[in-house]
């Protein structure tokens, strides 16, 4: 995986986030194997094209509904209490929004990419195995909690 990939993926979360007036704070990136603990609430965009794989953003559940609450926000919607349909849609299309922004810097860099739809996973204490046997995890925290950037490319 070469570096050059994994820095779109941190300009536009931080440039999502940032819109979205979330504050939060990066950790250290480093390599994780399948299969993936998960907890909360998880989207999975697959990447097609010149460069390929996958990337997932993993939430706790309380940070995903505050997420999901910002971003609708932003379109008038009041808050929401439980992480519900319109929540779920939320959290899905920033999670899109972060990779339409990535398959736009690869775009500049002559690089042709496509993202599937979101795909979610919901629960606690899951193990995908889904995954490619090796992904970089990279960690941030919203609000003191842990949040994820799971991303693996070719």
């Amino acid at each position: 995986m070469k570096v050059e990939w994994i820095n779109p993926f941190l300009a536009a979360r931080g440039s999502i986030f940032d819109h979205l007036k979330v504050k939060w704070q990066r950790g250290m990136p480093f390599l994780v194997q399948a299969p993936l603990p998960l907890n909360g609430i998880t989207s999975d965009i697959d990447i097609t094209g010149d460069v390929q794989g996958k990337f997932l953003l993993s939430c706790p559940m309380d940070s995903a509904l505050m997420l999901a609450n910002q971003f609708g926000s932003t379109f008038g919607m009041p808050p929401s209490i439980a992480f519900e349909d319109m929540q779920r849609s939320a959290f899905s299309e920033i999670a899109n929004l972060i990779g339409g922004k990535t398959a736009a810097s690869f775009s500049r860099a002559n690089l042709q990419v496509n993202i599937s739809p979101p795909s979610l996973m919901e629960g606690e204490h899951l193990l995908s195995t889904i995954v490619p046997s090796q992904m970089l995890k990279i960690p941030f925290t919203i609000e003191d909690k842990e949040t994820n950037l799971y991303v693996a490319l070719n």
